[in-house]
């Protein structure tokens, strides 16, 4: 029978595959063959057509994460019940675990050296076909024999290796106001404002290949806004004890009103295009990918994620364009981002582009990786207001009836998701065009989630409790 043992392939296996015959045994020689008869090679049981294997490493030097915090703090009293506080915060975050692929070939391989020197020298027809160059990004086969281990390792392909290659950054200004319980009146207003920077959000989580494994540019496309920076945020929670009359039994007495309201700033986005293999490495298909970035020209803030609409695109003519794209003309933002640089005008014609206002994201030169970081645009933020009506009503001594009304987003305003979604599973794939809603904010945040009970804004709901205290 024929068998595969940890994705090496075996030959069939005959009866005497124990190679214990009567002679081995007797004359007690250890000489008696190998007791699976293994080729070595990657790829399926019977050793057809064989792939090479993806391997993981780690840096024998590897060394605990740590980060380094700071603090200042000064605080004011303004009234006997009033207090304010200011406060400096930073941390860094140093040797954070990241990985990348120590086993990438250089850029442009997967494409060869004529095809890259034609489509940088030469306007291309995106419809051509070989032998004449489409200079399109969906051409892009691995050149396995252009790996750095090929040579001691022809059958592997992918080694990702973890080291203490990335860090953080977080600076913040943080302000409260605390009122204590005056006159039934209670509150807590506090602001900050902020910005947070890594290579990694998430640790173990937030862990991807970057765009170019080349040493020295581990971070260079990955180092940006973290997706929890949060520029400007503001929450008031207030707390109100109604003064109460003794009439009427207790209907005048014993009622509460609790109120939080939340006001934060956008939150970042970035550009991951998980088909184009722009860079020829192919570093888009490889496992734990952070995907392809694309150039970006302009300002960021004019790719603002849109409210239930995508961002404007214009289709190119190859195999890889931009499928259901609004603009019937190329935009003239796109054809300046591109100027005279020929290998970005080939992908721009073959792809098509993105375009608003005098901003354009194009699609980089074959060979080339992309210049927009991650996570350089902005959605359209978040405003919540929750607020709970609590009546207490007391039996003889020893027990009370609480009752709750809560109100969660109680003037049911519409809040729009990150097009980035939840594990980099939402629509800020540039190659989806305007049919796969790029740069849509198209979600509720607790659809996007997907927590639709207990996530954070979804529509207004209401909820009554009851409780008693003895």
């Amino acid at each position: 029978m024929g068998g595969t043992v940890n994705g090496v392939s075996g030959g069939d296996l005959t009866p005497g595959w124990k190679a214990q015959t009567a002679a081995c045994v007797n004359a007690g020689t250890t000489a008696c063959g190998s007791i699976f008869p293994l080729q070595l090679q990657c790829g399926d049981a019977q050793g057809a057509d064989p792939a090479p294997c993806n391997t993981g490493a780690v840096d024998p030097n590897l060394r605990t994460p740590y980060i380094s915090t700071w603090t200042l703090t000064i605080q004011r009293a303004i009234t006997n019940d009033m207090s304010l506080e200011v406060a400096y915060v930073g941390n860094h975050g140093t040797k954070l675990l990241g990985f990348r692929n120590i086993n990438q070939p250089p850029l442009g391989s997967s494409y060869g050296a004529a095809e890259i020197a034609y489509c940088n020298s030469t306007v291309a027809d995106p419809t051509a076909q070989p032998p004449a160059f489409a200079c399109d990004p969906n051409e892009a086969n691995v050149d396995q024999t252009a790996r750095p281990f090929f040579s001691k390792f022809p059958y592997i392909g992918e080694i990702d290796r973890l080291s203490n290659q990335d860090k953080s950054n977080y600076n913040s200004l943080q302000v409260t106001l605390t009122q204590r319980p005056t006159h039934g009146l209670s509150f807590l207003a506090g602001y900050t404002y902020a910005h947070a920077l890594d290579a990694g959000s998430n640790n173990f989580n937030d862990i991807q290949l970057p765009p170019d494994s080349t040493p020295g540019h581990e971070t260079r496309n990955v180092y940006g806004n973290s997706l929890f920076d949060i520029r400007h945020r503001l929450t008031i929670s207030t707390t109100y004890a109604i003064p109460g009359a003794k009439r009427l039994g207790q209907l005048l007495q014993g009622w509460e009103v609790n109120s939080v309201v939340t006001l934060q700033s956008a939150s970042p986005w970035g550009v991951q295009d998980f088909t184009n293999d722009f860079s020829g490495t192919n570093q888009v298909n490889e496992i734990d990918t952070f995907g392809q970035p694309w150039n970006f020209t302009g300002d960021p803030n004019d790719f603002k994620a849109g409210r239930n609409v995508p961002t404007p695109c214009w289709s190119g003519s190859g195999p890889s364009a931009l499928p259901g794209c609004s603009l019937t003309t190329v935009p003239a933002a796109c054809v300046a981002a591109v100027g005279t640089n020929i290998g970005a005008q080939n992908t721009l014609n073959a792809v098509g582009c993105y375009a608003v206002g005098n901003s354009a994201l194009t699609p980089p030169a074959l060979g080339t990786v992309g210049n927009a970081g991650r996570d350089n645009f902005r959605d359209l933020g978040f405003k919540n207001w929750d607020l709970s009506v609590l009546k207490e009503a007391k039996f003889k001594e020893r027990l009370t009836a609480q009752f709750r009304a809560e109100f969660f987003n109680v003037l049911n305003h519409t809040n729009f998701s990150n097009p980035n979604g939840p594990a980099n599973a939402g629509f800020n794939d540039p190659s989806t065009g305007g049919a796969g809603l790029f740069g849509c904010s198209c979600n509720t945040p607790d659809q996007s989630a997907p927590n639709p009970v207990l996530g954070t804004g979804g529509a207004r709901s209401i909820q009554l409790g009851l409780k008693l205290i003895w």
